[in-house]
């Protein structure tokens, strides 16, 4: 068999993100920071667009991780003296949180794995080797960056591409 590229979607502005509430309760979205939103918004739609209800895998590459909710969680623990700090920006700071959230979403209870200070290239290989080995009959590939800007009173630019992998025989 060959691997397929079935469906692609490049999420990579704030403006494209309104259409999350599409598909997601505003409640469930609410603490979600930005390049969440855009890597929930691009696997919904990728896998609609591959017809796709659930992949059998998840996997998530990033060159630096979670950018601004590192940075959040970070000015907490210096504004609260280390004391009394709030879950939700450490949760969210973390690399693998983008593809747990895609999982949890999906049900996928199959292979899940993020990988750090990697490109693109490294997870589709990946996920080749899960389709070839039988593994997963289709693959979720998230790649996920953010850009921190140099001020505090900036927002972190993003992109988020997420596509689909299958095996044609």
């Amino acid at each position: 068999g060959r691997i397929c590229e079935v469906s692609c979607t490049t999420i990579d502005s704030p403006d494209q993100l309104p259409a999350l509430k599409d598909y997601l309760p505003p409640l469930q979205t609410r603490r979600m920071c930005s390049v969440m939103k855009a890597a929930l918004l691009g696997s919904i739609l990728s896998l609609q667009k591959a017809g796709i209800s659930c992949p059998g895998s998840v996997i998530a590459t990033t060159p630096k991780g979670m950018v601004e909710m590192s940075r959040l969680f970070l000015a907490e623990i210096e504004a609260g003296d280390e004391q009394s700090l709030k879950p939700t920006c450490f949760m969210q700071s973390t690399q693998n949180t983008i593809a747990s959230a895609a999982a949890l979403h999906y049900g996928c209870h199959g292979y899940n794995i993020t990988y750090s200070q990697q490109d693109e290239e490294w997870a589709t290989e990946d996920a080749a080797r899960q389709l070839l080995r039988g593994k997963a009959g289709s693959v979720l590939v998230l790649f996920f960056d953010e850009t921190a800007p140099a001020g505090d009173d900036t927002a972190a630019t993003f992109i988020c591409r997420s596509k689909v992998l299958t095996l044609k025989q």
